[in-house]
Parts: C-alpha cells; sequence; structure tokens
C-alpha cells in the first residue's frame, strides 16, 4: 500500500526556511483546507492512515515543521526564537499563502499541537477550526485559568464536573514531582 497515494511532495521556501509538505493532489479550492501539524519527535508521516481517511472531503496540508523530518534545520540562535512556536506558525502562514489557501482548519498533535494553539492565536481570521490533540494550551493564566480550561474542554450540552483539587493532591502525593 502506498501511504500517501493522491498525494504530492513539494516545497516551500519560506522565512529563510525550506518546508518539505505533502499536499492533496488537485487545487486547493475544490475542498475546505486542512492543516496537520505532526509533534515531536514525528514528521508529517504520522498522518499517514488519518490521511487516508480525510483526503476526500479536505484538501490536505501535511508539512514537516521547521527542524523536522525533510524540512531544513537551521542552527539555533541565542535565545531560541527561530524555533518558537510563534516562527513555526509564521512558517505555515507563509505556506498556505504559497498555495493561495486564505482560511483553513488546522489540526496538530503534541509540538504541532501547541504550534496550532499559536497559530490560532496570532492569525484568528485564517484558522477557521482548531483541534489540539495531545497537550493543554499554555497562557491560559492570562485568560481566565482553570476556569477557562474547564471551560475548553466541557461538552456541549453536557454538565461535567470539574476535577477539584488535583493539583493539591499532586503536590501532597509521596513520591510526586514539584
Amino acid at each position: 500500500m502506498n501511504w500517501f497515494e493522491g498525494f504530492e511532495v513539494r516545497h516551500f521556501n519560506v522565512n529563510s526556511v525550506q518546508i518539505h509538505a505533502r499536499v492533496s493532489a488537485g487545487l486547493p479550492g475544490d475542498r475546505p483546507a486542512l492543516l496537520l501539524l505532526h509533534g515531536f519527535p514525528q514528521s508529517h508521516v504520522m498522518w499517514h492512515r488519518v490521511a487516508q481517511q480525510l483526503q476526500r472531503d479536505f484538501y490536505l496540508v501535511m508539512p514537516d515543521l521547521r527542524g523536522y523530518g525533510d524540512s531544513s534545520k537551521a542552527a539555533g540562535l541565542a535565545d531560541h526564537s527561530n524555533y518558537s512556536k510563534r516562527a513555526m506558525a509564521q512558517d505555515l502562514v507563509a505556506l498556505m499563502d504559497a498555495l493561495g489557501i486564505e482560511a483553513f482548519a488546522l489540526c496538530g498533535h503534541d509540538r504541532g499541537g501547541r504550534v496550532a494553539h499559536r497559530l490560532a492565536l496570532d492569525h484568528s481570521a485564517r484558522a477557521q477550526r482548531l483541534c489540539v490533540i495531545d497537550i493543554a494550551p499554555t497562557g491560559l493564566h492570562r485568560t481566565g485559568g482553570a476556569g477557562r480550561i474547564r471551560a475548553l474542554f466541557q461538552q456541549p450540552g453536557h454538565r461535567s464536573q470539574p476535577m477539584r483539587g488535583l493539583s493539591r493532591q499532586r503536590r501532597h502525593r509521596p513520591g510526586a514531582r514539584p
């Protein structure tokens, strides 16, 4: 079985790096665009099974984040800013610009989830939908803290009970890390 039948390999020169990606064959305008972002230490290949299921309904874009897979691996700056989630998010916005895609949904796993979260915050007009897998968004203490986290994960129409005292239990459990 060809893992990526119906996809093309493309390279995009953006923000002084080359981003390797697999994209759906055909034109981006014939179905909604979905940007899939891998986690650490994976590459875009982690999406191969999901891509087969989604390719009929979405124009898929599966890049290797800068520093991963077949994308370029620039030397890190002293402040690590060229590998920040914001820098990676800017790479992806430029990649979507190169494809002529203005608005898109995105899904990210692990590190890709953090990059997707940053992209959605910085480019909210572009990100129509956001799905993050295996992360809890950071920076929520500035926008409502634990109450905001409960709101994010509560199911619509279902009254869930918040997990009270979790941090206190963890803090006092013998052998727990601080």
